[in-house]
C-alpha cells in the first residue's frame, strides 16, 4: 500500500509541471502541400520543360536509329561484308550512345528535381517554424499524422502564406 501512494504521490509530482502549461500542437499535411502549394506547381512546370526537351532530343536520336536500320536492312543483301560491318558497327555505336544519353537525361532530370524539391521543402519548414513562432505552438508534426482534429490542422494556413510569397513576384 506504501508503494502504491508513493507511486500516485511521485506521480503527481512529475506530472505538476506539465500541466502547469498546456501543450500546443498543430500538424501540416506535406502531401496536401505538395499539391496545392503554387511553388509546387511551379516546380512540375520547371520539370515539364526539362523532361520534354529530353524527349525530344531522344525522340530525334531513336529516329535517326531506325532509319539507319532500315537502311542496314534495306542495303544488306548489295553491301560487302566490310561495309556490312561497318554499318553495324555505327548501328551498335549509336544504340549504345542514345542509351548512355537516355541514362544521362533522367539523371540531370532526376537532379532538378531533386534540388527543386529541396528548395521548396525548405521554404515550406520556414514558413511552418514561422507560425510556430507566431502562434506559440509547441509542436507540429508533419510527416506521418494518420488524422488530427481540424483545430489542429495548420495545413491551409502554411498553403496560405506559401500564396503570399508567389503574389509579390507575379505583380
Amino acid at each position: 500500500m506504501k508503494k502504491i501512494l508513493w507511486s500516485l504521490l511521485l506521480g503527481l509530482v512529475v506530472m505538476s509541471p506539465v500541466q502547469a502549461k498546456e501543450l500546443k500542437i498543430g500538424a501540416v499535411s506535406v502531401d496536401a502541400i505538395f499539391k496545392n502549394a503554387p511553388q509546387a506547381a511551379d516546380i512540375n512546370v520547371k520539370l515539364k520543360k526539362i523532361l520534354d526537351t529530353s524527349k525530344v532530343k531522344l525522340q530525334k536520336m531513336g529516329t535517326a536509329i531506325k532509319a539507319s536500320q532500315e537502311k542496314l536492312k534495306k542495303d544488306e543483301l548489295i553491301l560487302s561484308k566490310a561495309q556490312k560491318a561497318e554499318a553495324q558497327k555505327k548501328y551498335i555505336a549509336s544504340l549504345k550512345e542514345f542509351r548512355e544519353t537516355e541514362a544521362r537525361l533522367k539523371g540531370e532530370v532526376e537532379s532538378a528535381r531533386n534540388q527543386a524539391l529541396a528548395e521548396f521543402r525548405f521554404t515550406v519548414r520556414k514558413v511552418i517554424n514561422k507560425i510556430a513562432e507566431e502562434k506559440d505552438y509547441d509542436i507540429i508534426f508533419s510527416e506521418g499524422v494518420a488524422f488530427t482534429k481540424k483545430k489542429f490542422d495548420l495545413t491551409q494556413e502554411v498553403i496560405d502564406r506559401l500564396r503570399k510569397q508567389v503574389e509579390p513576384k507575379k505583380k
